[in-house]
């Protein structure tokens, strides 16, 4: 197995400021937060969670990397007032590298799917009980952006060549909860 570096494979390391920080009003806390899931969002948009603050970034994502790096550290910077700069740094991996972070994705991915189906199961429980409108149409928005949300993952698996990892099942509980909302 060569350890040259591997086709344009990269991890995105990252550590962004959060509200915990005692000084912060409440008013601050929550603005950061909103930032910090919005980010947060932005970079997992790029590729496989592997731990917890690193992204294993798939090969048709990485001419985003600095884009996404770029809108991250502007609405930090737009928190007004407040020194929160986020560390955030793409760095090139070899194949070798590529494969170990491979398995980490891809235990990450299947305790997402398990939670996933816990989730789903216990909504198609539930789902007869609810009987407020709003409240059904929202849900079917929530599983619609899952459904796709959890597609898009496994498109980025494939693309990375994590193997063993079987979203139908997940897919097809929340079709079946569609189905019945």
């Amino acid at each position: 197995m060569s350890n040259e570096v591997g086709e344009a494979t990269k991890i995105v390391a990252y550590d962004l400021p959060s509200e915990s920080l005692k000084y912060l009003t409440p008013e601050q806390k929550n603005k950061v937060r909103s930032i910090r899931i919005t980010c947060t969002r932005l970079l997992h948009e790029l590729g496989v969670q592997a731990t917890e603050s690193v992204i294993l970034v798939a090969p048709s994502k990485i001419n985003q990397i600095e884009n996404v790096i770029a809108k991250v550290n502007q609405l930090y910077h737009r928190i007004g007032g407040l020194e929160m700069t986020p560390e955030i740094v793409a760095i090139p991996i070899t194949r070798v590298q590529q494969e170990q972070f491979n398995e980490l994705a891809r235990r990450r991915v299947l305790e997402r799917i398990d939670e996933g189906i816990n989730r789903i199961t216990i909504l198609l429980t539930n789902i007869a009980t609810i009987t407020d409108e709003a409240i059904r149409k929202k849900m079917r928005k929530n599983l619609q952006e899952t459904k796709t949300e959890y597609s898009t993952i496994k498109s980025m698996c494939e693309e990375l060549g994590i193997r063993e990892v079987n979203f139908d099942y997940l897919i097809s509980l929340i079709d079946q909860a569609l189905g019945k909302l």
